[in-house]
């Protein structure tokens, strides 16, 4: 029985890689024949590229110059070390595809998880509904829109092309409601894969334990004011700050900045951090399986993954608005029980889907 999982393996994004990871090593448990399939396309790879340079004005073409000179040693480095966990931990097929016609092979073919349904991402990719083959059972893991509100054009196509798959899970509570419009057929919502994965994965990749308590802030997008919430409580707690950023940050803040981070030192900093300021999925996600106490910003224009989940395990109390002062908050420690519990049975059912989906063929 062999499966090809299709993701966003090739992005060096922390959330895309680690998610990538854990579906891997979660089927391994019901097939060993698995393997993330080679589909290479320019939306990804060319949005990770060391080097990008933008000519579409004279001023843009200048800014992409000095930004690529200033990032160039860390985006490297970066680079290197999403290379090397991809070599080292993901099976990747060793077939190179960039034309959907090109793929066949597998017994089982899996969508997910991550923005895979994304069009802003993928240009309205049709090889993320697997729809280039009749052989072989389809599937979506824990696909993500990744918005809540999708155009009448987003629309059409999504009911288009989920025709084609024989089961279907999504991630959030907002793509379900979408979906269930769509199709007369089942959809599920099923957790992310790094939720559901067995947590010793990510206790085999880290090395070692700080010895120092930290306050990790890790942003992705617009950050707000995320920096001088953490720079509050990071003075109240007596702790530093480390951030997780691929921003050139202006040093308002005594902050250590880490911007070429490999996926294993990504994860070692969210198990060792005493506090966790995020507005990421995988942020939120991270800092809830290793039980952390944190906060979370949603950003505007992706929050509703975070806001999902977080009402999923009752932790909505850990979303920051306007109504509540910063001190509430830390006097709120989090009581993981109900949490735990709750995420326990959501496995328990992801679990399920994947079994039935893989298993009884």
């Amino acid at each position: 029985m062999k499966v090809g999982i299709f993701t966003f393996h090739d992005a060096d994004n922390y959330g895309a890689v680690l998610q990538a990871y854990a579906l891997q090593e979660t089927v391994k448990f019901l097939t060993n024949d698995v393997e993330i399939v080679n589909y290479k396309q320019p939306y990804i790879i060319d949005k990770y590229k060391v080097v990008r340079i933008n000519n579409s004005s004279l001023l843009k073409l200048i800014r992409s110059i000095i930004s690529t000179l200033i990032r160039y040693k860390d985006t490297s480095r970066k680079k290197e070390a999403f290379n090397n966990f991809r070599k080292r931990y993901l099976n990747i097929s060793e077939e190179i595809y960039k034309e959907k016609n090109e793929i066949k092979g597998y017994d089982i073919y899996i969508s997910g998880s991550d923005q895979v349904w994304n069009p802003e991402i993928t240009n309205f990719d049709e090889v993320f509904f697997l729809k280039f083959s009749n052989e072989g059972r389809k599937i979506s893991y824990a696909a993500s829109i990744g918005r809540d509100e999708i155009s009448e054009k987003e629309k059409d196509f999504l009911k288009n092309n989920i025709k084609n798959l024989d089961l279907i899970s999504v991630r959030e509570d907002s793509a379900l409601k979408i979906l269930n419009g769509l199709t007369e057929n089942r959809v599920e919502r099923v957790l992310d894969p790094t939720l559901l994965a067995d947590t010793k994965i990510w206790d085999e990749l880290i090395c070692g334990k700080s010895a120092n308590e930290y306050l990790l802030v890790y942003t992705v997008g617009p950050i707000g004011n995320v920096m001088e919430i953490a720079n509050y409580i990071a003075k109240k707690m007596g702790i530093k700050i480390i951030n997780i950023t691929d921003k050139i940050m202006i040093k308002k803040y005594n902050v250590k900045t880490l911007r070429d981070i490999g996926p294993e030192s990504f994860v070692g900093l969210f198990k060792n951090a005493t506090f966790i300021i995020t507005n990421s999925f995988h942020g939120t996600a991270f800092s809830i399986i290793f039980n952390k106490d944190f906060l979370t910003i949603p950003h505007k224009t992706g929050g509703t993954r975070m806001i999902d989940l977080l009402n999923l395990l009752k932790l909505d109390a850990r979303i920051i608005n306007n109504q509540m002062k910063i001190d509430d908050y830390l006097e709120q420690k989090i009581d993981y029980t109900v949490t735990n519990k709750i995420l326990n049975e959501e496995k328990e059912k992801s679990l399920e889907f994947l079994k039935n989906a893989i298993q009884n063929i």
